[in-house]
């Protein structure tokens, strides 16, 4: 089969990633926001059809007329036609030597167990594959945390466990909200990056960063916000302080005309446990009295910026306070995201990147936590294909790989 390489419009690229399942980070809004980066949408057909696409970022080396190029996510075809992926990937090649790029970078979201050939035929080419180590070093990480939501919210609530349900019931009464924001509560997110990457150690972007991505993403992209209603969750307490109270008398009085004996020790164990309900009613009554008169109202507990495209719900970003960690915020958001996801017609929830280790596989491993939370919510772990590296100028290339170790030690050291 003889193909055509041709460069194409955003509308005829982003038509053919939707048409073949591919992700958010082939389309033109990505492209929009990556700006730092100048771009271009490659293409191979027969006489007919469109048989593959990617879109190439390309970096500039300063002082230099190199630059980088990276298909993140890509490229995009049907990889059950192996000479479609050649025929895409040579066209690239071809693109990114004309603007003088010294590597071609890539990391197609495609799984490892059935693309093998893949790896070996950009080796055959003279390429490398970063290998399959676990960890979260590369710059796409290998594995995912996925969750196929399927069409129903009462079987996706099931799949999720019994006790990650009984948190997020929890979650839903203790006087929280989840809500779509706009960019006006941008401020809000970023503090809560800042509490977030203080807590786990990773540096933040500020406002503009997050900013840019919103716009650039458009109606692809979403901020929410979970909010905490300190009015809402007194009135609940107080309600349940006088329960317990008019529980705590019945009991009280039915010990009284029982007889000693293992039925009134059960009363009086049972009259403990609510005595110390009512002591942790009143001690939570007491912290949200003072929070209004401090004028807290409404508090932020944690956010989100999501994408959505063709199918898939991406959790871009997340943050949380260091406040109220007992209301299970982030189970309230992270539900709602999913909730909202499913109503919508989205089917899967891609929680992003973990470092392909279980916490009973290695119990050192520093990002184990984000493995377990998401995993919470029915998602399975995906491990990708890895990325590539093909050296088109590969003195260059060497020289640049030095600058980044030492660049990277150097912000470690």
């Amino acid at each position: 089969m003889t193909y055509k390489t041709l460069l194409v419009s955003e509308k005829i690229h982003d038509d053919y990633v939707q048409s073949l399942g591919g992700e958010i980070y082939q389309t033109s809004r990505w492209a929009l926001v990556k700006s730092n980066w100048n771009h271009e949408y490659v293409a191979v057909k027969d006489d007919n059809d469109i048989l593959g696409v990617a879109l190439i970022l390309y970096r500039k080396l300063p002082f230099t007329p190199y630059s980088l190029a990276y298909m993140p996510r890509g490229p995009v075809c049907d990889y059950s036609q192996p000479e479609h992926f050649k025929a895409i990937l040579k066209a690239c090649m071809k693109a990114a030597k004309r603007h003088r790029a010294f590597t071609l970078k890539f990391d197609p979201q495609i799984s490892r167990d059935q693309h093998e050939w893949v790896k070996d035929y950009v080796k055959s080419i003279g390429g490398k594959h970063g290998g399959h180590k676990k960890g979260l070093a590369y710059n796409q990480p290998n594995f995912l945390m996925i969750t196929d939501m399927g069409d129903d919210e009462k079987a996706l609530e099931k799949a999720m466990g019994s006790k990650t349900r009984n948190k997020i019931r929890k979650a839903m009464k203790n006087g929280i909200t989840t809500e779509e924001a706009s960019l006006d509560d941008l401020d809000a997110f970023v503090k809560l990056m800042e509490i977030t990457g203080s807590r786990d150690d990773f540096t933040t972007r500020n406002a503009d960063y997050f900013r840019h991505i919103l716009e650039s993403l458009g109606s692809m992209g979403k901020l929410w916000l979970t909010t905490f209603h300190v009015k809402e969750l007194l009135a609940i307490k107080q309600k349940e302080h006088d329960d317990l109270t008019k529980e705590a008398a019945k009991v009280q009085a039915s010990i009284e005309k029982m007889q000693s004996g293992r039925k009134q020790e059960k009363a009086m164990r049972n009259l403990d446990s609510i005595q110390q309900r009512i002591k942790k009613a009143e001690h939570m009554i007491d912290e949200l009295e003072a929070e209004l008169a401090n004028g807290r109202e409404d508090i932020v507990l944690s956010g989100s910026i999501m994408g959505y495209f063709n199918g898939t719900a991406y959790y871009m970003y997340a943050a949380s306070s260091n406040e109220y960690r007992e209301l299970l915020p982030t189970y309230h958001m992270v539900w709602t995201l999913m909730s909202d996801a499913l109503n919508n017609g989205y089917r899967y929830f891609d929680f992003g990147g973990v470092s392909g280790y279980t916490s009973d596989e290695n119990k050192d491993d520093s990002a184990r936590g984000l493995y377990e939370f998401k995993k919470h919510f029915a998602s399975e772990q995906f491990e990708t294909i890895g990325e590539f590296d093909i050296e088109l100028r590969p003195t260059i290339n060497k020289l640049f790989a030095s600058g980044m170790k030492m660049r990277y030690k150097w912000r470690h050291q």
